[in-house]
């Protein structure tokens, strides 16, 4: 092998591996800085985010001493994020608003907390947008886990 080869198997190989690492990097930023916002509003409520799963265009996290979960939406930029006080709740379920439409493909999915008041209305947590993220990836699985894990706490 000569120098020469080496040499262009060696930038071939940066300019792969540069555009990777950058990518990784950037998601790292933007884990932490979503986590950042959600811990941080958490500690304004006097709690302590101690599970918690990030996605795409959201984030959710639970105190389970103080039965407080909290709901981030959007970007670590422009954000809205809501508390949701588990001791007032009966039981969640994962829903799809348009499931009565015949067609396969969900347009919508939300976590559905159901007030133990009948007289409120239940709190809406939208999981996935089709009309702001294109494809669904993991949401399905995390509305349900999150279900369940509200369900344990609740004693639904």
């Amino acid at each position: 092998m000569d120098l020469g080869t080496a040499i262009i198997g060696g930038v071939l190989l940066l300019v792969c591996i540069i555009p990777i690492v950058i990518a990784h990097n950037s998601s790292n930023k933007k884990y932490k800085k979503t986590l950042g916002a959600l811990s941080d509003y958490a500690a304004e409520k006097s709690c302590k985010i101690n599970q918690q799963d990030i996605w795409i265009h959201a984030a959710i996290g639970i105190d389970s001493q103080n039965r407080m979960l909290f709901f981030l939406k959007g970007d670590s930029n422009a954000h809205t994020i809501e508390h949701i006080d588990l001791n007032k709740i009966e039981e969640s379920r994962v829903v799809t608003p348009d499931s009565r439409e015949k067609s396969d493909r969900i347009n919508r999915l939300v976590l559905e907390l159901q007030p133990a008041n009948n007289s409120e209305q239940p709190a809406v947590l939208e999981f996935y947008n089709a009309n702001v993220s294109m494809q669904l990836a993991d949401e399905l699985i995390l509305a349900k886990k999150w279900k369940q894990i509200i369900n344990d706490m609740v004693g639904a």
